[in-house]
């Protein structure tokens, strides 16, 4: 990779044990430079990012002063990514519930100038595809004819097997996403306003828009584990963030569909179909998404601070 390097940002909240294995696992797979940025966790997280100081030989611990969810501690890692690394530079996003079932050697030998933008199979412990994590093309938000494709999942690989016939992808999770120092400075970084959920498909799409494709690094079958609960729309809608879970997938929509409002009004409708006692949230997210100003939802530029007011939890209720 010659004077190319590869920074970790690792986004965590109140989950000791599993950053406790992420980072472990970063070290043992030869993973060097580290950025942790941690959200304010009031368990053993300082404990965790201080016995691993010595690991790595670049270890950035960021804590927060207070919780500005996935999409803004991501902001912040990326900001903190683009002021310690060097043109050229790559960094690699992921949840500390996640790790590289790879070593860094394998990573490197697939960089190169041509790559901007990189995702990787997102795999359970037991190797299965974490659905909601699966890397796509967003042919679908951009036609109401091509609406099949979504409902029929056929913009996305199915299985594992499936990710050797996908050449790029035009959006992808935050987990196992590569990104280019360039493209960040360029994009910017992501809108703490998100707060969680579908912040990594508006960032990742909009920068595979202008900069990408977003390339398949399943070469060498290099995969990312996710060691977490098998989600489903059911489940999400039903989780404490359900709120987040729709206005953002709305303001989705809004962003990148002609057919906006058309997408919504299905989505919401199915959402309050599988979800009815969150009824009350679901609508409340749904306006949400239309009162918000949109600008709000869209990348910032990576010199301007956060503002960690933005993007408070809302209870359901």
């Amino acid at each position: 990779m010659g004077s190319m390097n590869v920074y970790s940002i690792v986004v965590t909240y109140n989950r000791a044990r599993l950053l406790r294995r992420a980072l472990t696992e970063l070290a043992e797979n030869g993973f060097k430079r580290i950025i942790v940025v941690n959200n304010a966790s009031t368990d053993e997280t300082a404990e965790v990012l201080r016995a691993f100081e010595s690991h790595f030989e670049e270890y950035y611990a960021l804590t927060l002063p207070t919780n500005i969810g996935g999409a803004g501690g991501f902001s912040e890692g990326l900001r903190r990514f683009v002021a310690v690394s060097r043109e050229g530079d790559y960094a690699l996003l992921h949840d500390d519930d996640s790790w590289p079932n790879f070593a860094y050697g394998e990573l490197a030998a697939q960089l190169g100038p041509s790559v901007r933008l990189g995702a990787f199979p997102v795999t359970h412990t037991d190797g299965t595809l974490v659905s909601m994590n699966r890397p796509g093309r967003a042919r679908f938000l951009r036609s109401v004819w091509r609406a099949y494709e979504y409902f029929q999942s056929s913009h996305r690989p199915q299985q594992i097997d499936d990710f050797t016939f996908w050449r790029d992808f035009e959006y992808c999770a935050f987990v196992g996403f590569l990104i280019r120092r360039d493209v960040v400075t360029a994009v910017g970084v992501p809108s703490p306003a998100f707060f969680i959920y579908s912040d990594d498909t508006a960032y990742t799409y909009l920068a595979s828009r202008q900069y990408g494709p977003i390339r398949n690094l399943y070469r060498g079958r290099c995969t990312f584990i996710h060691d977490r609960n098998r989600a489903s729309a059911r489940s999400l809608l039903n989780s404490p963030f359900v709120f987040y879970e729709v206005r953002n997938k709305v303001v989705l929509f809004r962003m990148f569909s002609p057919w906006s409002a058309a997408f919504a009004l299905f989505y919401v409708l199915r959402s309050l179909l599988l979800a009815p006692a969150k009824a009350g949230v679901i609508l409340k997210g749904a306006i949400a998404a239309y009162r918000e100003p949109l600008q709000r939802f869209l990348p910032v530029d990576a010199s301007v601070p956060a503002k960690t007011s933005v993007g408070e939890l809302v209870e359901p209720g």
